[in-house]
């Protein structure tokens, strides 16, 4: 055991069960994702299996719905019959308590119902605790005792299921706004029967369901509560932690872990559900603290936000609870576990809650449908299908579109490879190269290595996360290749040093808006990292994300700053999570934003703009920023490309774009080398 985390890698029985540790990988991806798309069934057990391989004391599997009735979720076009204890389904789903318990890690099945938030496919009736008319015209019907009793048939069929499936336990999905948590809220159980009004009364279904599900499941089996510790939302009886506390009081003992997590699945960020970089680590655990108080036979699991082992020994060492969970992190680095019990815990690739790998729900006010933002079909493929999720900024090795690593073909011939850059594309490529065995250089012109994504990371606080993985792309590179620092890559340089490959990361520069009158008087938006003004009007030009974060950057340190941009629609490369994370913390700094404006001139200080009725008008700041572009730095590249030699442009010396598609895009590059 390493002695630096004596709590987190401390053993402790359950039912019988014993984990390894306290850390917990939680759910990503629908369990049933694997009959909906069967081309990526083959990864999505990877995911899970990983996860176990990596050192996780229990896995779970995504969730999947307790019926495909009245109680149906996203994706869940094939049904599953749980009476059947044989057959293609029934193999299918055990595959994964296989995968997982196989590596020495405890597998659990996660199970919901999405009450009055259910699917409606056509000839699908939805129920709740209430009768009401769903915003999107779907008419719930409020659960009669004949429902309820239906509904626990179903739990117990479904724990008989996953009991003769081979899995150690269920995590029951209560929270999120789902069925169990639809009846402790005080928001969306009006009733006045036994099911309604007190708390007794509001938990007394739910506890039915933990019961009936019990009696599938048998005695020696894991029940595992995921519940939100509030609503988050501004609704009169809304249920807020002081709810949740009492709640877990009243089930003490029913269930073996009361998992803290929070907030509804259709406004994931701004309920708490989905944290981003702008929210702190450990988002619930002074949740979590106060529901273990009051708990004396149920141990207390708390997800949210968690990614540095150090902040989970803490979380564990002072009580606030027993367990901690991982959501994204496990997409980032399956092998959390073993770096922390190696003594490499500084090589984790830490979730910078990005999004990227799970967009989430449109949900700022100001979204509009992804149809309506001039994407493509094939784009909006790329990032809304399921197939999709899991595509994570830090680690290349991941998205359920992919070969994994582990099946790539092997390199039959070992190549010298020389990789010009080193930014994150560049670092990536050259780590990956010398993963497959070829022998790697990499040399920088600068001191430093990680670009220009350095240079924002240490000084933006929100970037920390970056940072750190930008740190660890260096120890690993310089681990695995010859590095040179402080040097240029002349075109003589890279002749004399005859590689058999050579990769250009020489990244992006500024693109001048030639076309607009005055452009000469625009700051590239990249100076206000280096130059950061205080307390001065600024005016951004641009509005896509690197826009709309500077202007954060900038109002944080106390400018009044107004975003001018030629659009209706700001960030419209964001989605979901992301997009609501940074526009919400935009409004609250008051950063103003101008649209539909086309730039007629600059001048110094001032921006000429017309607008689409005619009339036209002068914003003046004391300093004007230009964010309407970047531009590949391939000049070195243009130079070289006739010259005869292998070589390649990568990451944004390729195309400029995100971290995500430069990491991906430098692996994938390199790969099938040599094969």
């Amino acid at each position: 055991m390493n002695s630096s985390y004596p709590n987190l890698l401390n053993p402790i029985t359950v039912r019988g069960h014993e984990y390894r540790n306290r850390v917990e990988f939680g759910p990503t991806l629908f369990a049933h994702s694997i009959f909906t798309i069967p081309e990526i069934k083959e990864n999505v057990y990877r995911m899970v299996e990983d996860r176990a391989k990596g050192g996780a004391a229990t896995v779970s599997t995504g969730e999947i719905c307790v019926n495909f009735e009245e109680g149906i979720t996203d994706f869940a076009f094939h049904k599953v019959d749980y009476s059947k204890l044989s057959g293609e389904d029934f193999d299918a789903l055990s595959e994964y308590a296989s995968r997982i318990k196989k590596h020495g890690a405890i597998a659990l099945f996660e199970v919901c119902h999405e009450g009055c938030a259910a699917h409606a496919p056509e000839g699908i009736s939805v129920w709740g605790p209430d009768e009401f008319t769903r915003p999107d015209g779907v008419h719930v019907h409020a659960l009669d005792r004949k429902m309820m009793r239906k509904i626990c048939r179903d739990f117990r069929t479904f724990g008989e299921f996953a009991s003769a499936a081979g899995f150690d336990g269920v995590l029951l999905h209560g929270g999120h706004g789902f069925l169990l948590q639809q009846f402790v809220s005080g928001g969306t159980n009006h009733r006045s029967d036994r099911y309604g009004g007190s708390a007794e009364n509001r938990a007394r279904f739910p506890k039915q369901i933990i019961r009936a599900l019990r009696k599938g499941l048998g005695p020696d089996k894991i029940i595992e509560l995921r519940f939100s510790a509030q609503d988050g939302v501004d609704v009169p009886g809304a249920m807020t932690i002081d709810d949740t506390v009492e709640f877990a009081r009243l089930i003490d003992g029913l269930v073996d872990i009361f998992h803290v997590s929070n907030g509804l699945k259709e406004k994931g960020n701004s309920t708490g559900t989905f944290s981003s970089h702008y929210d702190i680590h450990g988002v619930n655990v002074e949740y979590a603290r106060r529901i273990k108080a009051v708990l004396k036979k149920t141990l207390v699991s708390v997800i949210g936000g968690l990614n540095d082992p150090g902040q989970c020994e803490e979380i564990i060492a002072s009580g606030a609870a027993d367990f901690v969970a991982f959501g994204r992190q496990g997409f980032a680095d399956p092998d959390f576990v073993n770096k922390v019990i190696a003594g490499k815990a500084d090589r984790i690739r830490r979730c910078v809650r990005c999004f990227n790998c799970y967009p989430g729900s449109i949900e700022h006010p100001s979204d509009i449908d992804f149809n309506e933002r001039g994407l493509t079909p094939e784009y909006l493929k790329k990032i809304l299908s399921p197939a999709a999720m899991g595509r994570c900024t830090v680690n290349p090795d991941s998205g359920f579109g992919r070969v994994p690593y582990d099946c790539l073909p092997p390199v039959k011939e070992y190549k010298k490879i020389l990789v010009v850059g080193g930014g994150p594309a560049g670092m990536q490529a050259a780590i990956t190269a010398s993963q497959r065995g070829h022998d790697v250089t990499l040399i920088e012109k600068e001191q430093q290595l990680g670009g220009t994504v350095r240079i924002f990371s240490e000084k933006d606080p929100h970037k920390k996360d970056l940072l750190d993985f930008i740190n660890v792309l260096e120890k690993d590179l310089r681990d695995c290749a010859t590095v040179i620092t402080g040097q240029a890559a002349t075109p003589e340089f890279i002749t004399g040093f005859a590689a058999d490959i050579t990769l250009i990361a020489t990244g992006s520069v500024y693109k001048e808006p030639v076309k607009i009158a005055g452009y000469e008087n625009l700051t590239d938006i990249r100076m206000a990292y280096e130059n950061t003004p205080e307390g001065k009007s600024v005016i951004i030009l641009g509005g896509g994300m690197s826009a709309c974060e500077t202007a954060v950057f900038l109002a944080e340190h106390g400018c009044r700053v107004k975003m001018i941009i030629r659009s209706r629609f700001v960030a419209k490369e964001l989605f979901g999570g992301a997009r609501n994370a940074l526009l919400t913390l935009m409004e609250k700094l008051g950063v103003a934003i101008v649209y539909e404006a086309r730039f007629k001139s600059i001048e110094p200080g001032v921006v000429n703009c017309v607008f689409p009725d005619d009339t036209e008008t002068a914003f003046s700041a004391d300093i004007i920023y230009g964010a309407l572009g970047s531009k590949p730095q391939d000049e070195l590249y243009r130079e070289l490309i006739l010259s005869g030699l292998q070589i390649f442009a990568i990451g944004d010396t390729a195309c400029p774009g995100r971290i995500v598609d430069a990491v991906h895009g430098a692996y994938d590059r390199v790969i099938g080398i040599g094969t």
